[in-house]
């Protein structure tokens, strides 16, 4: 089984079905393409229960088997997919019904408050089982490969006013989760649309590396950032081609780790600073003041001996690149 663990399967148990496999194949869509059509928001029920009648459950288990056995959703070995709330991932498991069985009264906060999706095992038909305020629905599609070629027709004779619209809906929906939001920026500073404009507002919101190394960054007017408050914008002014190894040393003594070790690297920094960056207390700056060409000789050697960042120095020299390669033949003495 491959979407959850002892406790998701004992919940697939309690509800009455025999676990057989896992859900992987390379025709069954994923469970979150799959509940499209099921959460869309003109959806409509295939059949809907009232909530507050005595049989509820029952009428629900009932309904869900009759559009099962219709759809196609239940194979005719008995198998088929869920994915239920519980599951790790919200993938797919491959079941089949025990003799006693009861899905609307298992999978949800409360009996008759069912949330689960079942699908056929070559994915080509779902039914799944959601709880709205007065009702409970099920909905059924089959055909779904076919469901997607129209789906994906339609989406394609799309009109500017519909795109816009559309744009619309995201800017003014819900605000996105922490780490929705951080997958966001990091698309966008990869996006190699992004002017300008986007990839200074992405500093501090995505990884530095991204907006930074995109083609469409600036590389000049960056010395204004200097005296920034926020370190990735002071960061800025280093890549300016009119910045000063004054600057460089100014930057070696700055208080925010990551500035530090932006100079610590630079090459324009003098031989002093780069020795004293060596034991910053730091490592992130350390490493990087380790791998500076103006390093000394006698302090690279020192470094060579206990730290592996400073194998990367391009001030090396060649003669000696192939002398460590040999060290384990010949050691090293000192």
């Amino acid at each position: 089984m491959n979407a959850g663990g002892d406790e998701y399967a004992q919940l697939l148990t309690r509800a009455g079905l025999e676990i057989v496999g896992d859900g992987r194949g390379d025709d069954v869509l994923p469970t979150w393409v799959a509940m499209r059509p099921v959460v869309a928001g003109n959806a409509e029920p295939t059949v809907a229960v009232r909530h507050g009648r005595p049989d509820l459950v029952a009428e629900l288990n009932a309904q869900w088997f009759r559009l099962a056995v219709e759809c196609g959703v239940i194979g005719e070995d008995g198998d088929f997919l869920i994915s239920a709330p519980g599951g790790a991932g919200g993938g797919w498991t491959r079941v089949r019904l025990a003799h006693s069985w009861d899905l609307a009264g298992t999978l949800g906060d409360r009996p008759g408050l069912a949330e689960f999706l079942t699908a056929a095992t070559d994915g080509d038909a779902i039914l799944g089982m959601t709880s709205e305020e007065y009702e409970t629905w099920l909905l059924a599609k089959d055909r779904v490969g076919q469901w997607q070629e129209e789906t994906a027709r339609a989406a394609a004779r799309e009109s500017p006013q519909e795109r816009a619209a559309a744009w619309a809906s995201l800017l003014n929906g819900p605000r996105p989760t922490e780490q929705l939001y951080a997958s966001w920026m990091e698309g966008l500073g990869g996006n190699r649309a992004a002017p300008e404009d986007v990839l200074r507002r992405l500093l501090g919101r995505a990884h530095p590396g991204r907006p930074h190394g995109h083609p469409n960054f600036p590389r000049t007017g960056l010395l204004r950032y200097a005296d920034d408050p926020h370190p990735r914008m002071r960061l800025l002014a280093l890549d300016d081609p009119d910045s000063t190894a004054e600057l460089v040393e100014r930057f070696s003594r700055d208080p925010d780790e990551e500035v530090r070790a932006r100079a610590a690297s630079d090459p324009r920094l003098s031989a002093a600073s780069a020795v004293r960056l060596t034991d910053d207390p730091r490592s992130s700056v350390r490493l990087e003041a380790a791998g500076n060409p103006c390093l000394p000789a006698r302090t690279l050697i020192g470094l060579l001996r206990d730290r592996e960042r400073a194998a990367g120095n391009p001030a090396l020299p060649v003669s000696v690149m192939h002398g460590m390669i040999d060290a384990r033949e010949s050691p090293l003495t000192g």
